[in-house]
């Protein structure tokens, strides 16, 4: 993953399992942005590299993206809303979970969306969790088309795709073959905008 780290901070788009499916990842920040939120201070995204994934993947600009952070602590970064209970309900899940909090700022299009909200995931496993350790925080994508099937090969992405990217980590099956639950945490009670009858009845349990 050195090498897949080594692009990201260079600006480059790879294409890499996360914790749900084949996905094309960029640096959110630029690592002395990233300083900027680790002090609490006011950080600016990085807009080239998340250019060129939207290029790639042939995404409209104003359709926010989801954020993969390193952990609760660095999620807690992108967000004035407490984590604390969002984290607990994440931890009992199974499946994982991308959670639309309130923005620290108004980053707007793709980082935030026109409400000022951000979508946040902590993945709980695979090789995109060692990716976290070095880059904190990436824009995630899956690696197809929009509407187009959602890869958990390599070998499934598209070969434009494929040949687009600045560079490419073949891990075998992804850990899933579906996209992760999306609630918005904005709302009250939080309303679940992807997921199933269990995520659903999970809701209902522990906000209840």
């Amino acid at each position: 993953m050195g090498l897949a780290a080594a692009a990201v901070s260079s600006g480059k788009v790879v294409i890499t399992p996360t914790d749900t499916v084949y996905g094309l990842s960029a640096a959110v920040f630029k690592p002395a942005e990233v300083a900027k939120l680790e002090a609490g201070e006011r950080a600016a995204p990085w807009a080239e590299p998340v250019a060129k994934l939207y290029e790639i993947k042939g995404r409209p600009p104003q359709q926010p993206s989801l954020i993969l952070a390193r952990d609760w602590q660095y999620a807690a970064m992108l967000t004035l809303q407490p984590l604390e209970r969002i984290q607990e309900f994440c931890e009992q899940l199974d499946h994982p979970l991308t959670a639309l909090v309130r923005a620290r700022q108004d980053w707007g299009p793709p980082t935030t969306n026109a409400k000022g909200a951000v979508a946040v995931r902590v993945p709980k496993n695979g090789l995109i969790t060692i990716l976290l350790r070095f880059c904190r925080f990436l824009y995630s994508a899956s690696a197809n088309y929009p509407a187009g099937r959602e890869p958990h090969l390599l070998e499934q992405v598209p070969a434009p795709i494929f040949a687009k990217a600045g560079l490419a980590i073949d891990a075998g099956p992804s850990p899933l073959r579906e996209s992760s639950y999306l609630v918005d945490f904005t709302a009250r009670p939080p309303r679940p905008i992807r997921g199933d009858a269990r995520l659903r009845a999970a809701i209902e349990t522990i906000w209840s």
